[in-house]
């Protein structure tokens, strides 16, 4: 503490007792709140100072200068005075010394239990007091003070306009879900609800000295639907703080905040945090979603797009829009659905990101046999749109394409999810921190990237003459997209091994097998037994999904390295560590992979001795889920690289976020620098 905050006090209190005025500047009384001590029970007293104008008494820490009120009580044996409840102070600056003080009136709240066994007719509780009040200087004062009840079996509630006044002044008990951590120069309050509105400043009242920064206001975040408050900390050696107990105030509304534990973090896990305004994150979405149609994963989509506007290529202009916008509406309506979903998952203390619906297996396993059913249908075993077409009214049947491009859009969104693109990182970590209309905004902007080339093809003549003209050869191409359809079978059946080991496999093939016979009844239609096999078809597939149901999980992430212990260890060391957060759904991942199996990759690893941590998210792990949003990062690929510690000072420089995709120089140039 500064010499000066410690001897100013001492000074004033020097100086006031030579010149201390005759008359107290505070006058004080004990009021009971009942009119009659009954023998076992218990009653509230208040003592009550009221204070002169322009002076002011202290709060039970008084900050940086002042003393608190100090009483020794006086009772019957076996009678108990609880501890003060006191009122939400507030804070006052003394030419740069910060004190939590009252004015005017102040009621300080006490309990009195009395024994069963009390023998006397009066009970007398008598206060002796020694307080501190200043205004320009300070002056200690003392008083004695008492109140007489008389002990009975009966007693009437009094003063009860005043106990109300001083109820309302005291802070109210926070009884929600929150957390206490220390990083770097900041303490960091994690509550689950904000229970303050927007406009004056929040303190931080601390019960023991040194905690905080008298008076500072709190820097207020908002991450995942709860409020973070962080308030500067001072010089106090971290090994003399065990928790925390105080009160958070906005102006003279405050919350209690009981002792809760101090997190020390070690080490910073997360740089700064970027400044991302809405409108960045809105311009980051649309080019995010339209790279994402570069991403591997959307190929499979791209190929049956690429088919579609062949053939808007030789339809009206206004027949080619109509076509353009059910695509768009079919992204928009997917990621709308999404970003609903995920804000009422998150909402329910779910810790989920971007491409969580690949963590079940169940969705994965559905996935699988859509699009091994629609590889089969573009090579020809069997044509939906063909029966239909045969249903209703012209007008419907010529609305078939129309409905085919809106359920694209679903498709192209749905087997996006496990990528993801650059720009989109930071745009999705912004969304999942904002209230529900910037997320929803913020989708759908990236629906808007995703869907842009399709839509421009479809509203823009001219770049519908660089198609060809349509012919016999788009039967052909139709049968050959069928293979990237079952090539993105093969890397999801990949991922349902990796999560459900060999049931997954045979819930796929047995699945596959399903279609395949659904597939061929479709065309041939054997004999006049066509209903009865339909119905058990369905009773197989029925079975079969609720059989998927039942997966026995494998936790593969059981030997991968990442936890949040591993990590802390490593950090402790002074070598460097690099930080790979992958899953086996992310296409992205699997091809940075091949580089990280390089020779001269491994070379540069070992070269200065880098610890390789892999956190696999292939299933839910709210671990990598918290340390992926600790970078405002939403969904996987995410890759971390903490630097050895400087040998000079001792200390680790920042982490580095690396980009989405590597190459290998570019990893050459982090792991060895200067190379």
């Amino acid at each position: 503490m500064n010499f000066l905050k410690i001897f100013i006090p001492l000074f004033y209190l020097m100086f006031s007792i030579a010149y201390a005025d005759t008359q107290n500047h505070v006058q004080i009384k004990l009021i009971p709140s009942v009119d009659t001590a009954i023998a076992g029970q218990s009653f509230d007293l208040i003592l009550e100072q009221k204070i002169d104008e322009h002076w002011h008494t202290y709060w039970k820490n008084p900050g940086e200068s002042g003393l608190p009120i100090q009483v020794k009580w006086n009772a019957p044996e076996g009678v108990e005075i609880s501890a003060f409840q006191w009122p939400v102070p507030k804070a006052l600056d003394v030419q740069g010394i910060m004190n939590f003080i009252y004015e005017d009136t102040v009621h300080l709240i006490a309990t009195v239990k009395i024994p069963e066994n009390l023998q006397d007719k009066t009970l007398s509780i008598t206060a002796h007091a020694d307080w501190l009040v200043c205004e320009e200087i300070c002056i200690p004062e003392t008083g004695v003070f008492s109140v007489d009840l008389p002990v009975g079996e009966h007693a009437q509630l009094v003063n009860q306009g005043i106990f109300k006044s001083a109820d309302r002044a005291l802070p109210s008990l926070y009884t929600g879900l929150l957390s206490l951590r220390e990083n770097g120069t900041h303490f960091e309050l994690e509550l689950e609800i904000n229970p303050f509105k927007a406009g004056d400043p929040i303190l931080f009242f601390s019960e023991d000295w040194g905690l905080v920064k008298a008076g500072s206001a709190a820097d207020i975040q908002t991450k995942n639907s709860k409020t973070i408050f962080s308030f500067p900390r001072t010089d106090r050696a971290l090994a003399d703080i065990s928790s925390f107990k105080g009160v958070l105030a906005q102006g003279n509304i405050g919350f209690q905040i009981n002792e809760i534990p101090l997190t020390v973090s070690e080490e910073k896990l997360s740089p700064p945090p970027v400044q991302t305004n809405l409108w960045s994150a809105v311009l980051f979405a649309i080019l995010g979603g339209l790279i994402l149609n570069l991403m591997p994963c959307v190929f499979p989509i791209l190929s049956m797009k690429a088919l579609s506007l062949v053939k808007i290529s030789d339809k009206s202009r206004g027949d080619s829009l109509k076509h353009g916008l059910s695509y768009t509406a079919g992204v928009l309506l997917s990621f709308a659905g999404l970003a609903g979903l995920i804000i009422a998952l998150k909402a329910g203390g779910a810790e989920i990101g971007w491409g969580f619906q690949l963590q079940n297996p169940l969705v994965v396993l559905i996935l699988t046999w859509v699009l091994f059913a629609i590889g089969l249908n573009l090579f020809g075993s069997f044509d939906v749109t063909t029966r239909w077409t045969h249903i209703g009214s012209g007008t419907v049947a010529k609305s078939t394409g129309l409905v085919q491009d809106f359920l694209t859009g679903i498709l192209a969104v749905i087997v996006a999810t496990p990528c993801t693109a650059p720009f989109m990182g930071v745009a999705l970590g912004y969304a999942l921190l904002q209230p529900p209309s910037v997320t929803f905004l913020i989708f759908l902007s990236l629906g808007f990237g995703l869907s842009l080339p399709f839509l421009l093809f479809s509203f823009l003549p001219v770049l519908q003459k660089i198609m060809p003209k349509p012919g016999a050869w788009m039967e052909i191409f139709k049968q050959f997209l069928a293979f990237p359809m079952w090539a993105t079978t093969i890397w999801l059946t990949w991922v349902l091994v990796q999560q459900a080991g060999t049931n997954g496999l045979i819930a796929v093939l047995s699945g596959a097998l399903l279609i395949s016979l659904s597939a061929w009844l479709l065309t041939h239609k054997p004999l006049g037994i066509w209903r009865w096999i339909k119905i058990l078809l369905l009773i197989l597939c029925v079975v079969g999904i609720f059989k998927a149901t039942q997966f026995q999980t494998t936790q593969a992430y059981e030997q991968i390295a990442y936890t949040p212990e591993t990590l802390k260890r490593e950090l402790s060391t002074d070598h460097p560590v690099f930080v790979n957060m992958t899953a086996a759904w992310c296409i992205t991942c699997k091809i940075n992979e091949v580089i990280f199996k390089r020779e001269d990759i491994q070379t540069a690893f070992n070269a200065q001795n880098t610890t390789y941590i892999v956190g696999d998210w292939t299933l839910l792990r709210p671990e990598i889920t918290a340390y992926l949003e600790s970078f405002d990062r939403t969904g996987v690929p995410l890759y971390i690289y903490y630097p050895a510690r400087n040998k000079e000072t001792g200390d680790r420089p920042d982490p580095q976020i690396l980009p989405q995709i590597l190459t290998p120089s570019m990893l050459k140039n982090i792991l060895v620098p200067n190379n």
